[in-house]
């Protein structure tokens, strides 16, 4: 079972992004089960900030989930490692997996049940959601929208998973 690999982490104490002067604007961190909306414009940091969080779980043992909307796997990998992240021993560990999702090919129900068997039977404490914009594609309603969010974020706090939803302004 993962569980049996994941290594032993305090749930009482802040989750670290790595990012001293971050870690202490936040008092240690975010809370585990909490969900941190992060808002910019393109090219800001947003995914680079949320990967810092990754990298810091991955110190730690722990396994994360990047999914992302708008580029692929090859892509996202290429970019961190320009900035000098290398995710490739994070992944043959089995801590790091990245998710690139079609919202044309995947609903949002698929995308719910996707990241529950991550965290369900994989173990994955740090879930990243790069971007809503690419969600909110899968569907166009806004009320489902909302409606599949909440479910999803509930699920994941419920779980006591960090997560992050990032937004392009």
């Amino acid at each position: 079972m993962a569980a049996d690999h994941q290594a032993e982490v305090d749930d009482e104490d802040p989750v670290s992004s790595g990012i001293d002067a971050l870690d202490l604007m936040l008092a240690g961190g975010v809370e585990r089960g909490t969900s941190t909306l992060i808002v910019g414009p393109a090219g800001a940091g947003k995914s680079t900030m949320c990967l810092q969080w990754q990298l810091a779980a991955h110190r730690r043992g722990e396994r994360t989930l990047f999914i992302g909307f708008d580029e692929t796997e090859r892509v996202f990998v290429k970019r961190s490692r320009g900035m000098g992240i290398d995710l490739a021993p994070a992944a043959a560990k089995g801590l790091f997996t990245f998710l690139a999702v079609d919202p044309a090919e995947i609903s949002p129900g698929e995308l719910t049940s996707i990241i529950q068997h991550h965290v369900e039977q994989r173990g994955v404490r740090v879930v990243t959601i790069d971007t809503l914009t690419g969600y909110s594609h899968a569907l166009p309603e806004s009320t489902l929208l909302l409606l599949q969010m909440h479910e999803l974020i509930s699920y994941l706090n419920y779980s006591n998973v960090v997560t992050h939803l990032i937004l392009a302004q």
